[in-house]
């Protein structure tokens, strides 16, 4: 296959992947009658606050696990944005591995991309159990 084949591959495998995500994201608000409108306004704000901050965050860590391979920020969140809705609407963990598609060919090492996000979500693990662990040390302690 050429270089010129592997890419329009990329680009109709990207579309699809996201085009099915946003599918899935509409047939979920629609089909569930999920209605914002018992929230009010201050909840929301706080709510879409918390979800920009700990993308945020996650974001930056990520970004720091691709720090030597000549990644450059604006591709990296190109990617980032990419998968982000195929991560949180495709089950059993298929954003996962279309994050590392997309990493693995942007900085053109599948190994390491597979590598960075599996060192990834062992830091997301290991930020929730610490969570969990300080919330039970908490009520433990003071209840």
């Amino acid at each position: 296959m050429t270089s010129k084949t592997k890419k329009y591959i990329y680009l109709v495998t990207n579309i699809i992947a996201l085009l099915c995500a946003f599918i899935l994201l509409y047939k979920a608000y629609y089909q569930n009658n999920v209605y914002f409108s018992y929230f009010d306004y201050e909840t929301l704000f706080y709510a879409f606050l918390s979800v920009a901050v700990i993308h945020v965050v996650k974001a930056i860590r990520l970004y720091l696990l691709f720090w030597g391979n000549k990644l450059s920020f604006y591709r990296f969140l190109l990617t980032y944005f990419k998968v982000i809705p195929v991560s949180m609407f495709f089950p059993f963990k298929l954003g996962e591995i279309f994050k590392i598609i997309c990493f693995g060919n942007e900085i053109n090492n599948y190994l390491r991309a597979v590598v960075i996000v599996l060192l990834d979500r062992f830091i997301d693990t290991l930020v929730l159990l610490t969570i969990v662990l300080a919330i039970s040390f908490y009520e433990n302690i003071l209840f």
